[in-house]
């Protein structure tokens, strides 16, 4: 049995029903809140599987933040499941540090800020994606985070999904390398296997690198 953590990501409505049941049967995996569309969906998923097992996830930069960030904090849950939801949950699961050199119960809240603690995004892409779009480098990440008031974020390279797995993740890891609030995904394809197992044995070890990503 494989009881590493999974997260299933970019569910949208479309396929909740089915992501909530694979929920109920596998403890280990969670679920991302991202392209929340639909009233009340947030709740649903609360109800279904608890807050403990649900983190943010924008997409951006394909998608906008604000929507699904908005979701969560406007949902008729407790302030403490949004904690969870938004920061708490992604820190436990991904290893992260704290963020700011703060823990959550003692996060400086900065003017103009929606949310009472750091904020954490698991679903972020980098450099150039095969969509109309303004696609940019690492910077154009950070000043999104800075605008929709994201505190960290974890990333994997758009090119490794459509174009070169290793060097879109070879791409990423010098990007976010100085960035001490971005991690990484590495991204593998279960169609190349060996160059796969390669790759996760390359980031196993790097700093920020704290899962793998399989796009299906």
């Amino acid at each position: 049995d494989i009881e590493i953590p999974i997260v299933l990501s970019a569910v949208s409505y479309a396929t909740l029903s089915e992501a909530l049941s694979v929920l109920a049967d596998a403890p280990h995996f969670s679920l991302e809140a991202c392209r929340v569309a639909l009233p009340g969906q947030v709740e649903v998923m609360v109800e279904q599987v608890g807050a403990e097992r649900i983190m943010f996830g924008s997409w951006a930069p394909t998608l906008a933040q604000r929507p699904s960030l908005d979701a969560i904090l406007c949902a008729e849950i407790d302030e403490q499941d949004k904690a969870r939801i938004l920061s708490s949950n992604a820190r436990r699961v991904f290893g992260l540090p704290p963020i700011g050199s703060q823990a959550v119960e003692t996060y400086a809240v900065p003017p103009g800020r929606a949310a009472p603690y750091p904020v954490v995004d698991v679903h972020q892409h980098n450099g150039p994606w095969p969509f109309p779009g303004r696609w940019g480098g690492i910077e154009l990440n950070l000043r999104l985070m800075e605008r929709c008031g994201i505190d960290a974020a974890i990333v994997s390279s758009g090119e490794t999904i459509v174009d070169d797995m290793v060097g879109g993740n070879a791409r990423l890891a010098r990007a976010i390398a100085d960035h001490p609030n971005l991690f990484g995904y590495v991204v593998v394809n279960p169609r190349q296997p060996a160059l796969s197992a390669r790759e996760l044995e390359r980031y196993a070890d790097v700093p920020h690198f704290v899962g793998a990503k399989v796009h299906t």
